[in-house]
């Protein structure tokens, strides 16, 4: 009867440690399929973010255009809080004007640049 106790516990053991063993392997795979989800999302939501700021500063660009248009001797900074830009007018009050767009969209910065100019029929076209 003690041999059939020793015997018991020895494979009561052996067991534990397979169970052990297994639930530590499976938890492994699942955090590392969890964290390669986790990536994969997160560079869909940057890509989408990238997209949308791009969008952003082209709008912004547009309505730089008409503000050119409305104002020929239009300098300084305006920003547009509804595209989350910053638009920069450098003018040289001869028919040029260099405009710098900014737009921030979560925290992701896109840049752009265009040259306005403006023709003795109060045209706009970009140099």
């Amino acid at each position: 009867m003690i041999n059939k106790q020793y015997n018991s516990s020895k494979y009561g053991f052996t067991a534990l440690i397979a169970v052990i063993l297994l639930a530590s392997g499976i938890m492994a795979i699942s955090l590392s399929s969890t964290a390669s989800v986790i990536a994969y999302s997160d560079s869909i939501n940057l890509r989408e973010y990238r997209i949308q700021a791009n969008l952003n500063a082209d709008s912004c660009l547009e309505v730089s255009k008409i503000i050119v248009s409305k104002n020929y001797f239009v300098n300084g900074t305006s920003t547009i809080q509804s595209l989350n830009c910053e638009i920069y007018f450098q003018n040289s009050f001869s028919g040029n004007v260099h405009v710098n767009v900014i737009a921030n969209f979560f925290c992701i910065k896109i840049m752009r640049s265009v040259f306005l100019g403006v023709d003795e029929d109060g045209h706009i076209y970009e140099i």
